[in-house]
């Protein structure tokens, strides 16, 4: 089961949001249930201001939250990437992807855990991308929370992928046919030299 806690409750079970993976979640309040999502699929809508839980299967808030909105139930982005063309306008296709992913430079890592505990960052040695490197090549997917923290949405690197691998394809189809000509131009010189 995974919880939200809400800091300031008056009690353990007041504030907290419940989810055990089937049915509905629930948020309780004054000891009430008054929040049911729907769907059985919570979205908590909170631009970082959540903490995944732990593995005790918490998650807490690292603020008050009484100005602030859980969102809950699906939406298109968070059941499954949100694809159905009915849902989107203004398609354009990707153009120069290498030009992109070029920026872009894979790095390991070490978070800083001792002066985040309340992240509960992984020790050890890691491997991702700097946010604010991703930001200056492809805005669309980082985010900033309201302290001006970033994070990657490495899902959305999915649809580079897909022209990159079809540009690379097209390339080497074109080298491919370039050294079949070549081929065909050697074996016709040959011939003329032994005729």
């Amino acid at each position: 089961m995974t919880q939200l806690r809400v800091p300031g409750a008056s009690h353990p079970d007041e504030g907290a949001l419940k989810y055990d993976g089937g049915g509905s979640p629930r948020l309780k309040f004054g000891g009430k249930e008054n929040l049911q999502g729907g769907g059985g699929c919570p979205e908590l809508s909170r631009g970082g201001d959540l903490i995944p839980p732990t593995k005790n299967g918490f998650a807490t808030a690292k603020r008050p939250l009484p100005h602030r909105k859980i969102k809950m139930g699906r939406t298109p982005e968070s059941s499954g990437g949100g694809s159905d063309i009915r849902w989107k306008k203004d398609i354009v296709p990707l153009k120069n992807v290498w030009d992109k992913i070029g920026k872009l430079n894979g790095v390991y890592y070490a978070w800083r855990v001792d002066e985040f505990p309340e992240m509960d960052f992984k020790s050890g040695r890691q491997v991702g991308l700097i946010a604010q490197d991703v930001k200056k090549a492809l805005p669309e997917i980082v985010t900033t929370d309201d302290e001006g923290y970033m994070r990657v949405a490495y899902e959305k690197f999915a649809p580079l992928f897909v022209e990159a691998i079809k540009q690379l394809k097209a390339e080497n189809d074109a080298l491919r046919a370039d050294i079949d000509s070549l081929k065909r131009a050697q074996a016709g010189i040959a011939n003329r030299k032994a005729a």
